[in-house]
């Protein structure tokens, strides 16, 4: 009985012309961004490419973290110190890495 109340009142809602003098085309309920200028799209292809350099040097220097430390060597956790100490155990023969690690820890 209560279903057939609401949908009675509903349509006499709808039906009024109050309610349709309320109620907007979607076309104004939706708002859409402005367009980019060319050098709004340049600056934001800048950041784009820089946020994704940043991921993949920090992704590099995590693989070198993991390889060395299969090694026994403890990496360390800033990237101007991990730079520093790659060239210290390339020239250390007594840290046990391989001829071949050493030629691809050289090439990263």
């Amino acid at each position: 009985m209560r279903l057939g109340l609401c949908l009675v009142l509903a349509s006499a809602l709808l039906a009024s012309s109050s309610f349709a003098a309320k109620v907007k085309p979607i076309s104004e309920l939706t708002s859409f961004p402005e367009n980019k200028t060319v050098k709004q799209q340049g600056i934001q292809a800048i950041h784009r490419i820089r946020s994704e350099l940043i991921r993949h040097r920090n992704a590099k220097a995590n693989q070198i973290r993991g390889l060395v430390a299969e090694y026994g060597l403890v990496a360390p956790r800033q990237l101007i110190a991990l730079r520093r100490a790659v060239p210290d155990w390339l020239e250390d023969a007594q840290n046990g890495l391989s001829v071949l690690f050493r030629r691809l820890l050289n090439g990263l």
